[in-house]
């Protein structure tokens, strides 16, 4: 009976109980000595997209921020640490969000936790590292937005970054009063040297959740046309299965992916840090569009003079080996964005 009557309380009533009812004091690893850099949101959970994320945040402040000490807010302990750690905050610590593309309803735990980041910090600096802006049209798409608007711009010193042009433009007019900038996703402020020689042929990296754009069909034809090209590619993925891990385990998954795409001559995937992490390695990438705006508009603002990388809006698998050929036979440079974190690594310094 009390089991029935917990599984009719809506989710977000249950976080607010253990909002509530969390401790009033910080964990036991949070860093006496101030001022402190207090990531929240950081990947405790199994997309690597966002464990790279966070792993490139530690280093962006690691250079721009060094005064600070970093403690990691993990999104897995939010709604139970969070009280803790806020009233424990200096003025001057600093609070970074990690970014991504989590900033919408197509994933609410999230967003709902970055406004509760948001409440929390009333003191404090928070900047909000480059994120994809994803609410959808639909009713409960506007009411998400509506209750994310009155907690950004009820911050009188919250910086939100946008990591693509489309997102921007969106943000502008949905967070009119806000301080807004962009930045590429933080994650491409990273290098990955070759370390090992490009034995792997091809490196396949395709999503099958609410994101991709393709069917089992067309997603099954596509693997079947690379495995007749290409016998010995492999197929991945940024997720990893089984039971929840901390950060430090989730580093050790996606130093072993990275591994993978320094040593692939060529990668088609339809995930953005699929993209992403063949840019960082120097890898030929064929990348397919998701069923958002996320991978065109990163593609169309900052990566679209890149010889190295194919952008398919509508790919058959004949497109997508074609696309393979053309630009497997050539070494990828590097692209350097230096230039356009400079926002970015202000509005941290402050």
């Amino acid at each position: 009976m009390l089991r029935c009557i917990k599984d009719l309380v809506p989710i977000r009533w249950k976080r607010e109980i253990v909002r509530l009812i969390s401790p009033l004091r910080p964990p036991a690893d949070f860093p006496a000595e101030a001022p402190r850099l207090i990531l929240a949101l950081a990947a405790d959970y199994a997309n690597l997209g966002d464990v790279a994320l966070t792993r490139a945040l530690l280093r962006f402040a690691a250079q721009h921020l060094p005064s600070h000490r970093p403690y990691l807010l993990c999104a897995g302990h939010i709604f139970h640490d969070l009280r803790g750690v806020a009233r424990a905050a200096y003025k001057d610590d600093v609070v970074a969000v990690v970014g991504g593309g989590n900033m919408g309803d197509r994933y609410p735990d999230l967003e709902e936790a970055r406004c509760h980041v948001v409440r929390a910090f009333r003191r404090n600096r928070i900047i909000s590292f480059p994120q994809s802006f994803d609410f959808s049209d639909t009713l409960a798409g506007r009411r998400a937005l509506a209750r994310s608007r009155t907690a950004y711009e009820s911050h009188p010193r919250l910086q939100l970054f946008a990591r693509e042009k489309e997102s921007l433009e969106r943000m502008q007019k949905a967070f009119p009063s806000c301080q807004l900038g962009s930045a590429p996703d933080t994650v491409l402020s990273l290098g990955l040297a070759p370390s090992a020689p490009r034995d792997l042929p091809l490196l396949v990296c395709l999503r099958q959740d609410v994101e991709s754009r393709l069917n089992a069909g067309c997603r099954a034809a596509i693997l079947d046309a690379l495995r007749g090209f290409f016998p010995d590619a492999v197929v991945t993925d940024t997720t990893v299965p089984g039971p929840r891990l901390g950060f430090s385990d989730y580093e050790k998954h996606l130093d072993a992916l990275w591994a993978d795409f320094a040593r692939a001559k060529c990668v088609v995937t339809d995930r953005l840090h699929g993209l992403i992490f063949s840019i960082i390695s120097r890898t030929p990438c064929a990348v397919i569009e998701n069923n958002n705006h996320k991978i065109r508009s990163i593609y169309e603002t900052w990566l679209s003079d890149s010889t190295s990388v194919r952008l398919l809006s509508d790919p058959t698998p004949d497109a997508v080996v074609f696309a393979i050929k053309q630009i497997s036979s050539n070494p990828a440079p590097a692209v350097v964005l230096d230039d356009a974190f400079l926002p970015l690594a202000t509005a941290l310094r402050g």
